[in-house]
């Protein structure tokens, strides 16, 4: 990404070009919010592909391995910026696994708010004043913000308890993302949190369904997975990469959690 912040809207004319040659599965270096105001398209992150249907909002988290094909008539917004450009409203929204990557927008007044924001946001980009920087970090944070409290309810259903324990989550889920090359017990997480391993469990289970243990290990597969289908290293040297000092544990567990060998699983999907 060329400038640190970008947005651009979903138009006929635009998509026209793009859809005759569509960007195949890609890896970011920006965050992105891809809003739909209409029409649908297919959507594939990490993998796994889904049709989604306007109104609808996709996150799409840096290192996420995606593409996205919409239909001619779709309308809507995207929104690109890098880390340096909103550090901090950035990390509870965007997440590597499991936290919602698609919020329905059915409440009209909440959409309409999104939407008055992006136009706001995409005006503000193409006038150079003085502060216009400052202002556009002022537009996407009330943004984001909004979509943090949206997506916080339909993560906890209102429930003040798991409110709570879904920003304890959010913090576990930030040190993840920095450590899980190098630290994969249970017990180091807990105790940057100053919380024993079972308790953070319980909150890992409450908000994801999972132990802790579990989501570690998925949030390593996740990106072996990655360096599989779009890296030309070894498996030796993915294994290291991971964490692994030895390359047949690698194997070994990733064989069975996904049910083949690093190298036939890189095999038969390259070749689909």
């Amino acid at each position: 990404m060329n400038t640190p912040f970008h947005i651009f809207p979903l138009t006929e004319k635009g998509l026209a070009p793009f859809l005759k040659n569509p960007t195949p599965p890609h890896r970011h270096d920006h965050q992105e919010i891809i809003f739909i105001t209409a029409g649908k398209a297919k959507h594939l992150i990490d993998g796994e592909g889904l049709t989604i249907h306007a109104p609808v909002l996709l996150l799409v988290a840096e290192g996420k391995v995606h593409s996205f094909l919409p239909e001619l008539h779709t309308k809507g917004w995207v929104i690109r910026f890098t880390n340096e450009f909103l550090p901090l409203e950035a990390t509870d929204l965007f997440s590597q696994f499991l936290q919602l990557s698609a919020i329905p927008l059915r409440n009209i007044g909440f959409r309409q708010k999104v939407e008055t924001l992006c136009r706001l946001l995409f005006k503000q980009n193409r006038e150079s004043t003085a502060g216009g920087k400052a202002a556009l970090r002022y537009l996407l944070s009330a943004l984001l913000v909004l979509l943090k409290d949206e997506k916080e309810i339909l993560i906890t259903r209102g429930s003040a308890g798991k409110s709570l324990h879904y920003q304890t989550f959010n913090r576990f889920s930030e040190l993840l993302e920095r450590n899980y090359k190098n630290e994969k017990s249970v017990r180091f997480y807990a105790n940057r949190l100053h919380l024993t391993p079972r308790k953070l469990g319980e909150i890992c289970k409450e908000i994801l369904g999972e132990t802790t243990a579990p989501i570690i290990e998925k949030r390593v597969l996740i990106e072996a997975k990655r360096l599989l289908l779009h890296s030309e290293r070894t498996v030796q040297e993915i294994a290291f990469e991971l964490g692994f000092e030895e390359h047949s544990y690698f194997t070994k567990v990733f064989r069975k959690k996904i049910g083949l060998p690093p190298s036939e699983f890189r095999e038969k999907h390259r070749a689909a």
